[in-house]
């Protein structure tokens, strides 16, 4: 039997009850109910048991970070490295970074880069409240989460799936301000209500392997 893929995903936020609401914890919003619903469960069920040519075996081990978020990176670092994941992590990475070298960046490149078996859910101000993106191998766009992710872990190359908190409608309105603020009743109920998108993301992420 063939072993099953393994996929880490990581939510961001902050602790505590003070923010539990706020926009910039709208990746735990969406996970906590997605582990509600036990989605990742029936997702992993569901793909087990396509027929051979769509069929996936996968294991999904989720974690929530217990840091602020801009030590979300030490987070996640020591925390595959207590798991025992950091190994098989950093083989993605070199096998990443050795098929760029090969293919010098061409264009036509995108699958075989998108390798990662590492997926980090948070907040976008860019994004419309109650959707969703997916990307690879971006900046961090400002994002201090992100930003810390990127720096422990020394590569770009893993994937986000984003989760939109915007728009921001009042320019005057700084932006650690904004992320910091509370959602209203209505906000928290679209952020759940994407968590069948975020679950569209993650089956993306896994047939992009």
């Amino acid at each position: 039997m063939n072993k099953p893929q393994i996929l880490y995903i990581f939510s961001l936020g902050n602790p505590g009850k003070e923010y539990e609401k706020t926009r910039h914890n709208a990746g735990r919003i969406v996970c906590d109910e997605i582990i509600k619903q036990n989605l990742f469960e029936k997702l992993e069920k569901d793909l087990s048991s396509l027929p051979e040519e769509k069929k996936r075996l996968v294991d999904i081990k989720y974690f929530e970070t217990d840091t602020f978020m801009n030590h979300s990176g030490k987070f996640i670092k020591d925390e595959l490295r207590y798991k025992n994941f950091w190994d098989n992590l950093k083989s993605k990475i070199k096998n990443i970074n050795q098929d760029k070298a090969l293919t010098n960046d061409n264009k036509n490149s995108n699958n075989t880069k998108e390798r990662s078996n590492l997926v980090i859910v948070y907040d976008d101000m860019d994004i419309p409240i109650g959707e969703v993106k997916l990307s690879f191998g971006r900046s961090s766009g400002g994002h201090n989460g992100v930003e810390s992710v990127i720096k422990e872990l020394g590569t770009v190359d893993f994937y986000r799936i984003r989760v939109g908190i915007g728009p921001k409608n009042n320019p005057k309105m700084q932006l650690n301000y904004y992320v910091l603020s509370k959602l209203t009743d209505e906000e928290v109920k679209l952020i759940k209500s994407s968590s069948y998108k975020v679950i569209d993301k993650v089956k993306d992420i896994i047939y992009r392997q």
